[in-house]
């Protein structure tokens, strides 16, 4: 379900404390009961109206982060800027265009939201910063190349400082379910930290090219949406951690793998000859191996080679005395 109906189902949760499922459940029934007569979002509304939840009201107040999907079309919450990326540029048709990613977060959850062309300049101009809470008013949400959700603002839509005052420590959100342990004790599925050492790289492509507007794999320089569009490059470099206790293969996307490779994006694709001569890449990549790093990512099953791999979030640089109060604490270091 996409669009009003997630918002309606979204509302109807938060009047009623039901769950999505039964929402859902109850929804279906009203439309049976009416013999299809009706539509998903009038067997909401009559839903909600039997529950006692007043929609008009509800579908202007403020949402969690955790309760945020895809495909809503007004979206209104307030959140802790936790992570802002490099403005970026890229080519489109009839100009230039630019783009920041720019990481929210609440008491129930992190999610990215992406600025673009004029909107760059709220960053670029100190107006909207690590550490500023912030409301975004009327946004909306698109899927995100993982499925989750992803903010943006449109013309009718706002971002202001915001006056209220979220408990959200920075650090704790990087880290949030992000579990330090062993490589052997890894499972899939699992939130993670590792403590380790790159040992090998591999000689994969370090580009993959999405468009520069919706971000989705582009084959041939054309997107499914918008058409014939100039690609942005995508760095992902891949390689293998160990730990002493194991070793996984670890995947870097975006500002991951510009970490490891010590380079921008836009660097990278320079010296590679627009992505011709990957081997500088690689060769570039040589100076990371055998240094202790610590990565924050998900274990998923690569169902290729049928084995677990790490997909990392975050590379975060190796602090000896953060380590050590870590084991003086007697957390798993």
């Amino acid at each position: 379900m996409k669009g009003t109906l997630d918002e309606l189902f979204l509302k109807i949760q938060e009047g009623s404390k039901l769950s999505h499922d039964e929402v859902e459940k109850l929804v279906r029934e009203k439309g049976d009961e009416f013999s299809g007569l009706i539509s998903p979002e009038g067997a909401a509304h009559i839903v909600a109206k039997e529950l006692g939840v007043n929609l008009l009201e509800r579908m202007n107040r403020h949402v969690k982060i955790a309760n945020v999907v895809p495909g809503l079309l007004s979206v209104n919450l307030t959140a802790k800027v936790v992570r802002v990326t490099e403005p970026r540029t890229f080519k489109k048709e009839g100009g230039e265009g630019k783009v920041v990613n720019v990481h929210l977060a609440d008491e129930t959850g992190t999610m990215r939201m992406s600025l673009w062309d004029d909107q760059v300049a709220l960053v670029q101009e100190g107006n909207l910063k690590e550490g500023m809470t912030i409301d975004v008013v009327n946004g909306y949400t698109k899927e995100d190349t993982r499925g989750g959700a992803e903010l943006r603002v449109g013309k009718k839509g706002m971002i202001k400082k915001s006056d209220v005052t979220l408990d959200v420590s920075i650090e704790a959100v990087r880290s949030r379910n992000a579990v330090r342990k062993p490589l052997v004790e890894a499972k899939v599925g699992e939130s993670v930290e590792f403590r380790g050492a790159l040992v090998q790289f591999f000689e994969n492509r370090p580009f993959y090219f999405v468009c520069p507007q919706c971000e989705k794999k582009v084959p041939e320089s054309v997107c499914t949406e918008h058409g014939s569009v100039v690609p942005k490059p995508i760095l992902m470099v891949s390689g293998v951690l160990d730990d002493g206790t194991g070793n996984m293969r670890a995947v870097f996307f975006r500002e991951a793998a510009e970490r490891v490779l010590g380079l921008s994006t836009d660097e990278a694709f320079k010296k590679s000859g627009n992505g011709i001569n990957p081997r500088v890449i690689v060769d570039k990549l040589q100076e990371a191996l055998g240094k202790e790093i610590v990565i924050r990512g998900y274990v998923k099953e690569n169902s290729f080679f049928e084995r677990p791999e790490v997909i990392v979030n975050e590379v975060v640089e190796f602090n000896p005395l953060e380590e050590a109060r870590k084991l003086a604490s007697g957390l798993n270091a």
